[in-house]
């Protein structure tokens, strides 16, 4: 193209008027494109650009014609060539659909038509079908949008217009539970935020044969398909057997994927099995019972009577009021009324006549005067009063919707503690602690040291016995060297079988220190003069003593946080 505006200028007039020199046909059977040479066009020395304007004055278009035709064009012209020659062609629109190698999808090219004619949606829809691609692998807004674009006859390349459909996997073994069960051990919920005490939720006991789970297998999952209808597998769901330990409880003889209850009894679930766990039912437990001392799980529909004792190792259920006794479970206490202790006990201890004890939860409605040990949580929905308490868990007051009161007294949860209401205005000594108590510390130097000493003791003892293997005196003495050599083995045995026992109970300690790093005292409501609070996290240790009557408070938490407890007394 020229830089001279004036001089494209004069060319594209002189080119508007040239006279028929050079012609261009379409021959509208093959489609071709032609230029003919006659022997003026020679004597005008037309341009590529004239000449591209005498096509436009021809009505054709410029995409018909071949790369370089104009400029092929202008030199045969100065050379004095004559004739007809070919310089393009007119073409449809071309539609290539490729499929990909695995099936999962199918692109699309189109290449604009030139003159010639475009892709109908009838030949887009005839190309899909020829190579095989299923109309449900179609990408229908895809196909809604390349049919809207054919209008525009626009030029595409590698256009997704259809993906397999992935293959769904099948389901997991499930399991089903087939009875009604309580799955918590705590009061009966009647609306948010409130419980009834006096409705302990009852437990369900099963007849030997009830069905109690059923198994379902993993599903096989629904095949996909490429996007030309081959099948694509599909990957099973994870199977799942019943867990192993299944006390109380059978496989049914016709269906191994049904459990059914061996003995009468409470079933318990886990979430890939069931045991029954037998239980004693009573009424009362008074003169009429004597103490009860019952390997499983016990269900007091009323109340226990003064000065009797009630051991279980399952569970223990009282639905009324527990009355200075003693109880010992293997796992829960629940309580629906609550505990009255000895007044006259003012510092209740384990030597009391009036003490809970479980491996797990303990729950009552309110305790006075009592000694209380537990592994697991405590929840008390209205008050504790002057009571010793020591529990691994945390302490929940009031989170029943009850006044949720610590009064008087001593209690320690290593995990924390959440009550509404701390002390009273009578300002009555009240102690609260959290985390590590005094004796866990005690306990694990006692243990490092009683391991150090045991592990010392076992190293002496292997340096004598290879003393006495090389010197050779096994078998000068005989029989006598042969019988020490034995003893001191056994001695060495049984101190690593100690020095091991001590590793689980340090390691065991170490945990429960490592556990109460965050553990914090909290009170939501009131905290009144007279309250001591103490907080070790292990690490850090945080005392508080109330002053004033303050609000909401909360003492301990991670180490970061243990700078001044919010709320706490500046006088």
């Amino acid at each position: 193209m020229s830089s001279d505006p004036s001089k494209d200028n004069a060319e594209s007039k002189s080119a508007s008027r040239l006279p028929s020199d050079v012609t261009f046909s379409l021959d509208e059977n093959s489609g071709e494109v032609f230029a003919e040479l006659s022997p003026a066009a020679k004597r005008r020395g037309l341009s590529a650009s004239q000449l591209q304007e005498l096509a436009r004055q021809s009505g054709l278009e410029l995409c018909l014609f071949q790369k370089d035709a104009f400029q092929s064009i202008e030199k045969k012209s100065s050379k004095g060539e004559l004739g007809r020659f070919h310089v393009g062609t007119r073409s449809d629109a071309q539609l290539t659909v490729t499929i990909a190698k695995d099936g999962l999808s199918a692109t699309l090219d189109l290449e604009p038509a030139c003159g010639g004619a475009p892709v109908s949606p009838k030949g887009l829809e005839a190309e899909l079908s020829g190579k095989g691609i299923v109309s449900r692998c179609v990408d229908k807004k895809c196909l809604k949008d390349l049919l809207t674009e054919l209008k525009q006859n626009p030029k595409l390349q590698q256009r997704v217009i259809a993906n397999a459909i992935d293959p769904v996997q099948g389901s997991d073994a499930s399991f089903e539970v087939l009875v009604q069960h309580c799955t918590q051990i705590r009061p009966k919920e009647i609306e948010a935020g409130r419980v009834d005490q006096k409705d302990i939720r009852d437990f369900i006991v099963v007849e030997p044969g009830t069905p109690l789970m059923r198994r379902h297998p993993p599903g096989e999952g629904v095949p996909g398909t490429t996007v030309t209808g081959s099948p694509i597998a599909a990957k099973g769901g994870a199977d799942r057997a019943f867990e192993k330990k299944l006390d109380g409880v059978n496989r049914d003889e016709d269906n191994p994927d049904l459990l059914v209850a061996e003995i009468k009894g409470i079933p318990f679930f886990t979430d890939n099995g069931v045991k029954v766990e037998p239980v004693l039912t009573l009424k009362n437990v008074d003169v009429s019972t004597g103490n009860v001392d019952f390997d499983g799980t016990i269900n007091i529909t009323g109340g226990i009577d003064s000065d009797f004792a009630v051991k279980a190792s399952g569970d223990i259920m009282v639905k009324g009021l527990v009355e200075r006794s003693s109880l010992i479970a293997g796992r829960n206490i629940v309580i629906g009324g609550g505990v009255l202790g000895d007044v006259e006990d003012h510092e209740p201890s384990l030597t009391s006549t009036t003490r809970l004890q479980a491996e797990e939860i303990i729950s009552a409605k309110f305790i006075s005067n009592t000694y209380i040990e537990s592994k697991g949580d405590l929840n008390i929905k209205e008050y504790i009063l002057n009571s010793e308490i020591n529990i691994r868990g945390v302490a929940n007051l009031g989170q029943e919707g009850g006044e949720g009161r610590l009064l008087g007294g001593h209690l320690h949860a290593e995990r924390g503690v959440n009550a509404n209401i701390l002390g009273s205005d009578g300002y009555i000594k009240t102690k609260v602690s959290a985390g590590c108590a005094p004796e866990l510390r005690e306990t694990l130097a006692k243990q490092m040291s009683e391991r150090t000493r045991r592990g010392n003791e076992c190293f002496q003892l292997q340096g004598i016995l290879e003393k006495l293997v090389q010197s050779g005196n096994i078998e000068r003495v005989g029989k006598i060297a042969l019988a020490k050599n034995q003893k001191i083995q056994n001695t060495i045995t049984a101190l690593q079988t100690k020095v091991e026992e001590l590793d689980l109970t340090i390691n065991e300690i170490e945990q429960r220190v490592e556990s109460v790093l965050s553990v914090a005292v909290k009170s939501e409501k009131q905290v009144y003069p007279g309250v001591i609070i103490n907080v070790d996290n292990g690490a850090h240790q945080t005392e508080y003593f109330c002053e004033r009557e303050t609000g909401k408070l909360s003492v301990g938490g991670e180490p970061e946080e243990n700078k001044e407890p919010k709320g706490k007394s500046d006088e």
